[in-house]
């Protein structure tokens, strides 16, 4: 077999993080439809070359080092892929046991989900599919208008539903991009080692507006909740129930002067224990505006803060305050014209 000379092959200069060329970005999509049809093109120049050192042992260097680079372009074309191409069904398998799981939960009325549970549910599902997800978006919207839905699982929805309407205006690939860096911001958070007050690692002054603005959003999505609940006991029972046991909640609908009348006793029964995030966040927001004198409150401020610096950014679109909400707060709490 005669090879005639040739320049030596050279590909081009690009990494393995660089998307491969033909529109492929790393977005979404089953396995093996991204960049599939690069690496057939890779592969048939491999099969070439390799079958031209096979019939002549003495191949010309060139072809020895073609070979080299074809090779290092075939395993770096196949890592790009790996490291970007996201398994919709495995992905869709996961959120809906983890969504189950939380389900099942708040059905047996036992202990609340946990915060890891959420975020782990919420990790995989902004990473779903645009068509799962739409899917997903429909379902929950008929579960939270069904009147035969359970409370538990209908307020539920009504979350997802609110979530989930942000999350199908982004592109697939966005979501994925914000996927990895609320798990990224959440484990560092986690690993934080726990400093001196003095820090500002350890006292969020870094972030102290983020944080406050994350707040007040999940404020006021929680306070719509609470006060729908309040208007219509009968159709929101397990919120309503939920805002008669859980003294925190009641922090969201009182007043400045309801707030002030607070006795010691009533702080010290306050606890994180079973808030979920934007509880959390809702509640420090409640007493960042209107702050309490005494040790206890205080102390349960610290609490908040210590819990809200460890959770994920609010992905909830902005809700405009009310002017005026009218309450009549549970257990005894006073009540009546609520207003900024």
């Amino acid at each position: 077999l005669q090879v005639q000379p040739s320049p030596p092959f050279i590909p081009p200069a690009e990494s393995a993080a660089s998307p491969p060329p033909g529109g492929c970005d790393g977005g979404g999509g089953i396995e093996g439809d991204c960049g599939s049809g690069r690496e057939t093109e890779i592969e048939e120049m491999l099969r070439k070359l390799e079958a031209v050192a096979a019939k002549d042992s003495g191949s010309r260097p060139f072809v020895t080092s073609a070979l080299g680079m074809v090779r290092k372009m075939r395993d770096e074309n196949r890592a790009w892929r790996n490291a970007n191409t996201v398994d919709e069904q495995a992905v869709y398998d996961e959120y809906c046991t983890l969504q189950q799981s939380i389900a099942t939960a708040l059905l047996e009325g036992g202990p609340l989900p946990s915060h890891e549970l959420y975020s782990r549910r919420d990790y995989a599902m902004t990473r779903l599919s645009d068509s799962l997800l739409q899917q997903e978006y429909v379902a929950h919207t008929k579960a939270y208008l069904d009147s035969d839905t359970p409370p538990a699982l209908r307020g539920m929805s009504e979350m997802l539903v609110i979530r989930m309407g942000d999350l199908v205006q982004r592109p697939h690939e966005l979501r994925v991009q914000q996927a990895e860096r609320m798990r990224s911001q959440a484990a560092a958070a986690a690993e934080r080692p726990a400093r001196g007050a003095s820090t500002p690692a350890a006292t969020g002054s870094v972030d102290l507006s983020q944080q406050r603005e994350w707040n007040e959003r999940a404020f006021w999505h929680v306070h719509n909740r609470l006060a729908t609940a309040l208007s219509d006991p009968d159709a929101h029972a397990a919120t309503f129930q939920r805002l008669c046991n859980r003294h925190e909640l009641q922090l969201v609908l009182m007043t400045s002067a309801e707030l002030r009348s607070l006795t010691q006793a009533q702080m010290q029964a306050w606890g994180t224990s079973g808030l979920d995030p934007l509880e959390l966040r809702a509640a420090l927001f409640s007493l960042e505006r209107n702050p309490l004198p005494g040790k206890p409150a205080q102390q349960f401020v610290q609490q908040l803060m210590q819990r809200t610096r460890a959770l994920p950014p609010v992905e909830l679109p902005p809700v405009a305050p009310p002017a005026v909400v009218t309450t009549a707060l549970p257990h005894g709490l006073a009540g009546g014209q609520y207003s900024l």
